[in-house]
């Protein structure tokens, strides 16, 4: 990006700005919008104009107004002295940017054709566009109009600087650099984490597991999980995986027992228990390796954070992460909740924002938006 002749063009500028919003219809957690702001910042100080265009969650039609950009819009306002133009209706109809100008559009999954890969809409999106600009991390593995549908009507196209500030972080992940590593993989979807808990496995120097992927692994060892959630899991990638001498397991684990909610060694888990949380042995289990390896890599809460007390072991594991002071990459939302449970920053922890992109990119299954532009910029980021 920064070998782009930028001034006097109208940039369109891929952003994922995919907020979460209370009742009231404001932001809970700006920190998508927030680490997407040196990209917009440089890109006007260039002397371009910048349309951002973005999703929020899962609209069935424009009615779904709770989905509206609206709340990002005023949020953006006062975050630049500049205004910044709001457009409802656009692509539908068009706008014509000037340079130096900002403006957002409204919610682009409005659009019938945006999840489809509608290529009338992708080229109706491309009108007064000089050069496209990916910086949306969490969809470069969708196969979207604003995302992969624009690039054949877009002359120039670039990676934006949050982009190439995950790829940085997840690269080093994949290096021989990050050794020795600790991995805690955890979370609700046993599928989307399993090739990547395979593909780790022999590269770290620990691997620890929670959630419903430690319930499923603690089943396949003969331990009893009661009613807790597990789903389903072959026979032989299990063994396959119990088999690492340096898996950890749970040692004892918080379950709901009736009306009680109690922490059990993993021995002691009864029929009609269900686990939901990781018990504190578990995480002294895990912290004691946290110190003198070169990278933590964290994906996953280690139980059912969104219901309290449920998030404790996550929650206790971040304080135990930043003591360390060893240089943590985090992945999925709630995880980075529990950092910030916490209260404290630190330069050592990276927060991707990327969730199942982060998974596929470091699978390398397919982040085809990434692809795509390499290929029309004859390889490398611009």
């Amino acid at each position: 990006m920064y070998e782009l002749a930028l001034s006097g063009k109208i940039i369109l500028l891929r952003v994922d700005f995919n907020v979460p919003l209370d009742g009231c219809q404001q932001i809970v957690d700006a920190r998508r919008i927030e680490q997407t702001l040196p990209t917009i910042r440089y890109l006007l100080k260039q002397g371009a104009g910048v349309l951002l265009v973005s999703h929020l969650g899962r609209p069935t039609s424009r009615a779904d107004q709770h989905l509206s950009l609206k709340p990002v819009f005023e949020y953006l306002r006062t975050r630049f002295e500049q205004s910044i133009q709001w457009l409802p209706n656009w692509p539908k109809i068009p706008h014509m940017m000037q340079p130096g100008s900002l403006a957002i559009a409204e919610n682009i999954r409005y659009h019938d054709g945006e999840i489809s890969n509608d290529q009338s809409l992708a080229k109706r999106m491309s009108h007064g566009i000089d050069v496209y600009v990916f910086d949306a991390f969490a969809c470069a593995h969708r196969q979207h109009a604003s995302t992969a549908g624009i690039l054949a009507y877009v002359d120039e196209v670039a990676i934006g600087l949050l982009v190439q500030k995950e790829a940085h972080q997840l690269d080093f992940l994949l290096s021989d650099e990050s050794k020795p590593m600790v991995l805690i993989m955890s979370g609700a979807k046993v599928a989307t984490k399993l090739p990547l808990l395979e593909q780790l496995l022999p590269k770290v120097s620990v691997a620890a597991v929670g959630g419903v992927l430690a319930n499923t692994l603690l089943q396949h060892a003969g331990f009893e999980v009661g009613q807790s959630k597990v789903e389903p899991l072959d026979h032989n990638t299990a063994k396959q995986l119990l088999s690492c001498s340096h898996l950890l397991l749970p040692v004892d684990v918080v379950v709901q027992r009736g009306d009680s909610i109690e922490t059990v060694d993993v021995k002691s888990v009864q029929p009609h228990d269900c686990i939901y949380d990781l018990g504190p042995k578990s995480v002294t289990q895990i912290s004691q390796y946290l110190s003198g390896v070169r990278t933590i890599f964290w994906n996953g809460p280690l139980g059912y954070f969104e219901q309290q007390p449920f998030g404790q072991a996550s929650i206790n594991l971040a304080k135990r992460i930043l003591e360390s002071q060893t240089h943590t990459v985090i992945g999925g939302g709630d995880t980075m909740a529990a950092i910030d449970a916490v209260g404290e920053d630190s330069p050592n922890v990276f927060c991707s924002t990327g969730g199942g992109a982060s998974l596929t990119y470091l699978t390398g299954s397919g982040c085809h938006i990434l692809e795509s532009i390499h290929e029309k910029q004859d390889g490398g980021f611009v």
